[in-house]
């Protein structure tokens, strides 16, 4: 099993609380949800997706440096063919 969480970085900020340099997301976090998912199925090994709801996730939030969260709250499921093993070089 493999469990991800992605976002898309879209800038950076200075924050005066932190005196440090953030990253800034983009706040329609299910874009880079798809974009995981497109690069997984170019790789030919994906036997099938489904988007399972999650009715629990709240559908706007805000992460913990106050960027806003958007999301339609579904889950991305991929079942994975086999992958052959690499040959061992002498």
């Amino acid at each position: 099993m493999w469990v991800s969480s992605t976002t898309h970085d879209i800038g950076i900020e200075f924050s005066q609380e932190n005196r440090t340099f953030i990253h800034k997301i983009d706040p329609h976090i299910d874009g880079e949800r798809a974009k995981v998912v497109s690069d997984l199925i170019f790789t030919g090994k994906v036997v099938s997706v489904a988007l399972v709801d999650r009715p629990a996730v709240p559908k706007e939030s805000m992460n913990a440096t106050g960027d806003k969260l958007l999301t339609d709250g579904r889950m991305a499921v991929l079942v994975l063919g086999a992958v052959e093993q690499p040959s061992r070089l002498p």
